[in-house]
């Protein structure tokens, strides 16, 4: 048994017997005579590197400082091979290092003390220790190879080619580029790099694996799951329907990407019901279902409708459990603030040959001058725009009845004859509420085109002393986008009013750019100083229901009533431009509408009255009617009872009639008062409300949902950023794997060993048919 590290051997505190130890190391010259001449050479060498060793370490020194000592000079790469420090032994009189093999702890190497030769350790760590092979076999490192700084495998290479490709949006085909090739080279000379259409293969493989750990994941989570979906044209003109999923674990919300599926089929509510579906049912979580929350295409409702038809009986997702997103909301009714302003631009973009009013400032007729006023580079992206692929393609949805925009805007006219403040607005008054965002658009667009006008607005911004900024140019698409055109307007209002009074911007003539035709008169500014602090409150409200894995649905009711009274004081309010009034007014009859809807879901009153910070106490304080209140409390004893009350435990702050002797007759006495498991549900409704996160208080025994859709909107965001202008030939295949993985390798889901095996079993098959490039099925 070699000596304990711990405990050292201690050399005998005589220096004679210390010195007859290392004495054994050397040969006497009798016996050397009578060896072979090898061998005397040999062991005169060892008695020369023992006399060396007695005359560099004092006598005084323990086996184990001399160790080390020792230890300090061993920088050969065979020790890394070893367990270090090693241990001491004795044999016939000679202190040796017993070196332990890390890879096979059995085999060992033993060296004498007094000799330095690393010949024997690099025999065993380089050529002769059986994981050699192994390592070799499996792609692995030596422990040797390790310790010179090497991290590489090959197997693991490519996995992480396939998370570049799908987190960060890297095309495959990056890994057949030279000076990639060449970086990785740079630190592995033996690197092995795969083809683009390998690294394709294996993000298909990579699908298919984490594919199974996903699905067993979501069935052994307790609770319901709730589901958010929305639907997206790829640039590359696909149709797709992103479906995520939400549920709790460990006290805490998490939403990852269930599924990004393709859409063959007109976008019926009884087809989309099917996909999605199926869907569920390929995760086998279809019974474990319960809120659902989607945009306000009428589809949608649809499909809600058709749900129950095809999912279990188990399952809770009903038109009764419709969450609408209220961030599309939000964004309708921003919409409806800023129609009046914008009606004659949206019917351009739609293509209809309405003739336009005549603006106070005159049109675009009488820009003259510069090709920088072309609208063809409208498609470029810049800084404020890298997530609007949507931009670069003009999608073909012909199959469809509407778009999203023409179903919002048909949808807020109809609103109008029931608006008093909108009938009552003049022809002028419409016009001049147009002509200013319209000067707007055209400015942001003008400056955008051209360098010469970017230039002049730096220099203009240096001299009155205010940090040089660009106009920003609305984007349709994006939310809150006309709120930050305005903010900038107004924070360069100086520099603007004087830069389109100059007299080189005010002449016609070829080669000149004219723009004070786009200057805004002091009533505009006064108009987009008062619309800026009504889009501020849509905009904190919008970001503020799009965040992510946030139980927010109780505070959908608290947030549309606290928009309508600030809306309803600029509705009253005499001294507003009767425009603002008017588009007040708009927002609000789209805020009332869903209002309304929020009847036909039970999900709104269940989570505001199972949230410890609303409870009763908010509909009191609003006034509810008491019907309306006591309906709100039927509803969730009804559903409290039925799935729910099995799951929550007693009370701590009292006894049941469990904790007590069956055999108590006095029982009904004795447990007056206390909680019993019936009345949980009113014993907390009728506690003071309190501050406190709902997944905390209920720890994951209810299961709140969010309140948008918006997750899937970050999904098709970064889709888009998978289908680039060059990368138009992306399968259907590939970019749901890309999309899907994305959220699986954030979400720590991908199962990194089990992945590596399957490529390194591919590997192996290379030399029998080439099985490794065999074309991929991907999991349906």
């Amino acid at each position: 048994m070699p000596l304990s590290r711990e405990k050292p051997a201690k050399t005998s505190t005589s220096a004679s017997k210390k010195r007859q130890r290392d004495d054994n190391a050397t040969v006497s010259a009798t016996d050397q005579e009578q060896l072979p001449s090898a061998k005397r050479s040999k062991n005169s060498k060892g008695a020369h590197k023992a006399d060396e060793f007695r005359a560099k370490f004092d006598e005084t020194l323990t086996d184990q400082e001399i160790l080390e000592i020792q230890m300090k000079n061993w920088d050969a790469s065979c020790y890394a091979h070893f367990k270090l420090p090693p241990d001491i032994v004795e044999e016939g009189g000679i202190v040796k290092y017993r070196f332990y093999c890390l890879a096979c702890p059995t085999r060992f190497v033993t060296r004498a003390r007094h000799d330095d030769a690393t010949s024997n350790l690099g025999r065993h760590a380089f050529k002769e220790c059986p994981s050699i092979n192994e390592h070799e076999k499996n792609g692995q490192l030596t422990v040797a190879e390790f310790a010179r700084g090497s991290t590489y495998n090959p197997h693991r290479l490519r996995l992480l080619h396939v998370k570049l490709c799908s987190v960060h949006h890297r095309p495959f085909a990056m890994v057949e580029d030279d000076a990639y090739q060449e970086i990785l080279t740079m630190f592995h000379a033996a690197v092995d790099i795969k083809s683009a259409v390998t690294l394709s293969r294996d993000l298909k493989d990579v699908f298919n694996i984490t594919h199974a750990v996903v699905k067993s994941k979501l069935r052994d989570i307790p609770g319901r799951k709730h589901i958010s979906l929305d639907g997206w044209s790829s640039p590359n003109i696909m149709s797709v329907l992103g479906i995520l999923v939400s549920y709790v674990e460990k006290g805490e919300i998490k939403t990852l990407t269930l599924d990004t599926v393709r859409l063959l089929k007109s976008h019926t509510g009884e087809y989309l019901a099917e996909r999605l579906s199926d869907c569920l049912e390929r995760f086998g979580i279809a019974d474990q279902t319960l809120g659902i929350a989607m945009d306000n295409a009428s589809n949608n409702d649809t499909m809600i409708a058709e749900l129950p038809t095809l999912l279990p009986s188990s399952s809770m997702t009903a038109p009764t459990t419709q969450i609408r997103c209220f961030g599309h909301v939000g964004n309708l009714v921003e919409k409806g603030l800023l129609l009046i302003f914008n009606t004659d631009i949206n019917e351009e973009k739609k293509g209809k040959n309405r003739v336009k009013s005549e603006s106070k400032g005159g049109s675009d007729d009488e820009e003259t001058g510069s090709d920088t006023d072309s609208d063809g580079d409208d498609t470029e992206s810049d800084d404020e725009e890298e997530l609007d692929d949507d931009d670069e393609i003009e999608y073909d949805e012909a199959q469809e009845a509407k778009t999203r925009e023409e179903a919002d805007l048909a949808e807020l006219l109809e609103l109008d004859e029931s608006i008093e403040e909108v009938r009552a607005l003049s022809d002028d008054e419409e016009q001049a509420g147009r002509a200013t965002l319209t000067k707007l658009r055209k400015l942001g667009k003008k400056f955008r085109n051209n360098d010469l006008l970017q230039e002049e607005l730096v220099q203009l911004c240096k001299s009155e002393n205010i940090s040089p900024k660009k106009l920003i140019r609305p984007v349709d698409t994006r939310w809150n986008t006309m709120l930050d055109v305005i903010e900038r307007a107004l924070y360069l209002r100086p520099v603007l009013d004087r830069m389109l009074s100059m007299a080189k911007f005010t002449k016609k003539g070829k080669g000149r750019i004219r723009l004070v035709h786009l200057k805004l008169t002091p009533e505009e500014w006064e108009l987009l100083t008062e619309l800026r602090p009504i889009l501020k409150w849509f905009k904190i409200v919008i970001e503020r229901f799009s965040k992510t894995n946030r139980p927010l649905l109780a505070e959908v009711i608290p947030y549309i009533d606290s928009l309508t009274k600030k809306l309803e004081r600029v509705i009253k309010d005499s001294a507003k431009p009767p425009i603002i009034r008017a588009a007040a007014a708009r927002s609000r009859a789209v805020l009332n509408k869903y209002y309304g809807k929020t009847d036909d879901s039970i999900m709104y009153r269940m989570c505001m009255l199972l949230h410890p910070r609303f409870k009763l106490s908010y509909f009191r304080q609003e006034g509810w009617p008491k019907e309306w209140e006591m309906a709100a409390i039927q509803i969730i004893r009804e559903h409290w009872k039925e799935y729910y009350e099995p799951l929550i435990e007693t009370s701590s702050t009292g006894n049941t009639a469990d904790d007590l002797d069956d055999d108590n007759s006095f029982a009904d006495v004795e447990n007056f008062g206390r909680s019993r498991i019936d009345d949980v549900l009113e014993a907390y409704l009728n506690e003071p409300t309190i501050d406190d996160d709902p997944i905390k208080f209920w720890t994951s025994r209810l299961d709140p949902p969010g309140a948008t859709s918006t997750d899937v909107e970050r999904l098709f965001s970064h889709g888009g950023l998978q289908v680039t202008k060059r990368r138009h030939n992306l399968s259907y295949s590939s970019l749901r794997c890309l999309m899907v993985l994305r959220s699986w390798f954030l979400m720590g889901l991908v199962p990194d060993d089990e992945v590596i095996k399957c490529f390194r079993e591919k590997s192996s098959r290379r030399g029998a048919g080439r099985n490794e490039d065999n074309a991929i099925e991907i999991v349906e």
